[in-house]
C-alpha cells in the first residue's frame, strides 16, 4: 500500500463508528509500513500450513488420487491458494 493509502486509510478507521474492527492482512515487512500505521494495529506473523495440511485438504477433493494430493502439497510449499489452482487443474484434467 502506498504511503498515501495508508494514511487514507487511517482516515477512514478514524471515522468508523464505535466498536468496529479492522483486520488487516499483508505479505509486507511491517517496518516497511508508515510509522502512524504500524502503531494502529496489533501485529501476529501467520505462517503457512506445513505439507501434511495441505494434502489433508486436498485430500477432500482428491480421494481418489491421494498420491497427486501428496505431490500437490508438497510442492506448493505452504502456499493453499497455488495447491487449490493445481487440485482444481489435476481434477479438470481427469474429467
Amino acid at each position: 500500500m502506498t504511503p498515501i493509502a495508508q494514511v487514507r486509510m487511517l482516515t477512514l478507521i478514524d471515522d468508523l463508528p464505535r466498536q468496529c474492527a479492522v483486520v488487516c492482512t499483508s505479505n509486507c515487512n511491517i517496518a516497511d509500513l508508515e510509522e502512524r500505521f504500524q502503531t494502529r494495529f496489533q501485529a501476529f506473523e501467520v505462517l503457512g500450513p506445513e505439507p501434511a495440511e495441505i494434502e489433508s485438504l486436498l485430500s477432500r477433493f482428491l480421494a481418489h488420487a491421494p498420491a497427486m494430493a501428496r505431490h500437490i502439497a508438497t510442492l506448493s510449499c505452504g502456499n493453499v491458494r497455488q495447491a487449490l489452482l493445481e487440485a482444481q487443474t489435476a481434477i479438470q484434467s481427469a474429467v
